[in-house]
């Protein structure tokens, strides 16, 4: 049985439910109200097992990642070269470039928050930014670049988030303003002709930033960024950033995105998904292979195309305009075609370190404006979660990046020349996230 018939067979139409419904009503018999209450009862139990899935993934990431109390503790990385902080004893220093490791694990606290409203995430997201605080000064906080805490511009989006997420639950004004600072900085140093100095040729010249102090590609991460912009100018109303992210999201749109256009005289894949890089010649990377996309090797990251979606659903919720709608809905096809694996549940294939990160994002904003069953959809996120919950996890609470398990550290990822595994903090965090994503869908 395919993927699809089987969620056809499991939880059929909502229109043929609502039929079966009216006709019970109507034959106001004994086995007919029995009926009824199951057809009602099933999607009660389904949201009892997503609250189940979201419960354990916050607990699981507090119980291997946090030390001391809500009110007063802090995170830990248990392995992480450049992190040396192991235990409750061992002071916690951040080195250049980690910090955007501990906002993957914060995006889980914050998400838990925002479905929950819970006053243990809420103390936890308060203590994780005083400790930030008391480890690294806001105006370094607000730097990027090599040497600094933020030294590529994924980071710096990643921290971003982070900083625009503490504002959600505390309204300390220092952290939407580092998080303008950050924007800012990023902006100025990775466009054309901006402080790192980068410029491309061709395709690459143009509003797109580029990924690094290294200006050799601008890449599907920096949809991150973008979505940070937008986020920033919904909590400012400060217009200079919606431009900014309108931009971005322009230049994204016709040179990253796979619309079936021919460019260069290649004709793109027509799936809705997004090249992860583009070199500092113009030419995409990857474009003679469009269909690498599997672990440890994919010319695509679902982390790059989930933020674009959210970021769809957000300007589609502001303008009404139909061409954002239709976007987000040909991407999150894309996404169940081609993120996923033979069993059909969606994997990270280019970086499991970030590749949930919008999880809970896009369950809550891009999964109602879904049309259709071929897209990565409710029933598609409740089988990822389900597939994490049971073959992902290990006792400690931590998990690996093969959301299809194994968990016990022997998965693609982690036995790779560049081990990512579950006792990072990013790593376990990306994989947790989904439990917070399934309890998302009402």
């Amino acid at each position: 049985m395919s993927y699809f018939e089987m969620i056809s067979e499991k939880t059929g139409s909502i229109f043929s439910k609502i039929r079966t419904i009216s006709s019970l009503l109507m034959a106001r018999d004994v086995i007919g109200y029995i009926m009824l209450i199951s057809l009602l009862i099933y999607p009660m139990q389904g949201h009892a097992q997503n609250k189940s899935y979201a419960n354990d993934s916050y607990n699981d990431l507090v119980k291997a990642f946090w030390r001391g109390s809500a009110t007063g503790g802090r995170f830990v990385n248990l392995q992480q070269e450049r992190v040396k902080a192991n235990s409750d004893e061992e002071g916690l220093k951040f080195m250049p470039g980690s910090l955007w490791q501990y906002s993957m694990a914060a995006n889980v606290i914050y998400s838990y928050w925002k479905e929950t409203g819970s006053v243990d995430a809420a103390d936890r997201m308060k203590a994780w930014w005083t400790k930030v605080q008391s480890e690294i000064t806001l105006e370094d906080l607000g730097k990027c670049g090599v040497g600094t805490v933020n030294t590529a511009s994924d980071d710096s989006a990643w921290d971003i988030l982070f900083f625009l997420e503490v504002y959600e639950v505390t309204k300390d004004p220092k952290a939407l303003k580092t998080a303008k600072g950050l924007l800012d900085c990023a902006w100025n140093r990775w466009s054309d002709h901006g402080d790192a100095g980068c410029i491309g040729t061709g395709a690459a010249v143009g509003s797109g930033i580029w990924y690094s102090d290294k200006c050799d590609v601008k890449s599907s991460y920096q949809n991150a960024y973008t979505l940070g912009a937008y986020w920033y100018y919904q909590i400012s109303h400060d217009s200079l950033y919606r431009t900014r992210s309108i931009k971005l999201d322009d230049w994204v749109s016709e040179n990253l995105l796979r619309n079936g256009q021919i460019v260069q005289g290649k004709r793109f894949p027509d799936d809705g998904l997004y090249w992860a890089d583009m070199k500092n010649n113009g030419e995409i990377n990857g474009v003679e292979r469009p269909y690498q996309i599997k672990p440890l090797s994919s010319v695509v990251l679902l982390a790059g195309d989930m933020a674009q979606a959210v970021l769809d659903a957000r300007l589609y919720t502001e303008t009404h305009d139909p061409i954002y709608l239709a976007r987000l809905q040909k991407t999150a096809r894309g996404i169940q075609t081609y993120h996923r694996a033979e069993n059909a549940v969606v994997v990270s294939n280019r970086d499991t370190r970030v590749d949930g990160m919008f999880a809970f994002l896009y369950a809550k904003e891009v999964v109602p404006l879904l049309r259709d069953h071929m897209s990565f959809d409710a029933n598609a996120i409740r089988m990822l979660a389900e597939s994490i919950h049971a073959k992902d996890r290990l006792s400690d609470g931590t998990y690996s990046g093969s959301w299809t398990g194994p968990a016990d550290g022997q998965d693609p990822w982690c036995i790779s020349p560049h081990p990512t595994c579950p006792r990072q903090i990013e790593v376990s965090a990306n994989a947790a996230i989904w439990g917070l994503a399934a309890a998302a869908l009402h």
